[in-house]
């Protein structure tokens, strides 16, 4: 995972319609979402497994069926309990696409206030919250057919009705600021974004944010829902398989590109959290390559 990745300036959609739909399965190789953050908003189902998640300041678990929201610049993660699998399916969307070039209802009375923290709306929804749920799959089938001339206005139609399920919980409350911790983990994260391929240790991780060692854990593990060590390798494995998949390269030098001391440890690493070898995983997305030819 590279820096763009942890704050995710990458483009979801495209500039006419900045809207994406993701499926993320274990057998992708896919253990949690990383803690990151971005500027677009985001739903997301939980459609296999329980999960932490962390929100903000929120810390909970979610059962198949949950639907979770995360706001504009938000921190977040979602993590498999011990021992389980988990598959997820997202919608991830530029709020701008909502509302018109000027200052109409739709931005002035929702999404302006909710992005200023007037407004505060739930954080999850159960199977039960049949209105939202339902928008979710109405929205999620257009975005996965895109089909007929007209699918961009049933896209743009389906993510207001989803948002209007969401505004109808909304309430007001007193503007607040986003809190010190979560601006200092996201400093932590874009320096390990930058400097992965070299040897961090976390006296030098904690130093980016000020606090002693011990403090400093603990937050990790509370804001990302893993260690530093386990935190760091899946920024380098993330790099790491995207190199796998787009060069020729040996595996010993994309290990030690990446920041790992050894193929060994990097190959034992690489199988732990893709289920599968290095060299099997290029192998199998070459196949995946030629046959989607």
């Amino acid at each position: 995972m590279q820096k763009t990745e942890l704050r995710e300036n990458r483009r979801h959609g495209d500039a006419f319609l900045p809207i994406e739909h993701y499926e993320m399965k274990r057998q992708d190789g896919y253990h949690a979402l990383d803690c990151h953050w971005h500027r677009e908003m985001e739903f997301f189902r939980v459609m296999r497994g329980e999960i932490q998640v962390q929100a903000g300041n929120s810390f909970f678990r979610a059962e198949p069926g949950t639907l979770l929201f995360f706001g504009s610049e938000e921190l977040h993660a979602a993590a498999p309990l011990p021992g389980k699998d988990c598959d997820y399916r997202a919608i991830v969307f530029d709020p701008e696409m909502m509302c018109s070039a000027g200052g109409d209802s739709v931005r002035m009375e929702f999404v302006r206030p909710l992005l200023q923290g007037e407004l505060a709306v739930p954080r999850r929804f159960s199977p039960k919250d049949v209105p939202i749920q339902k928008a979710f799959d109405e929205l999620y089938a257009l975005l996965e057919k895109k089909e007929g001339k007209t699918y961009p206005l049933l896209i743009k139609a389906g993510i207001l009705k989803l948002f209007a399920c969401l505004m109808e919980q909304s309430v007001p409350q007193k503007q607040t600021r986003k809190t010190e911790t979560a601006d200092r983990m996201k400093q932590v994260l874009s320096y390990i974004g930058d400097h992965y391929r070299e040897a961090l240790t976390l006296e030098e991780l904690a130093g980016q944010c000020g606090l002693c060692q011990g403090h400093f854990c603990r937050m990790f593990r509370q804001y990302t829902l893993k260690t530093p060590v386990q935190y760091i390798n899946t920024v380098r494995l993330d790099a790491a398989a995207q190199l796998l998949r787009t060069t020729d390269r040996k595996v010993l030098d994309i290990a030690l590109d990446t920041g790992f001391n050894s193929v060994s440890y990097f190959t034992g690493v690489f199988r732990d959290y893709v289920g599968v070898t290095p060299t099997v995983y290029r192998k199998q997305m070459q196949q995946k390559e030629e046959g989607g030819n």
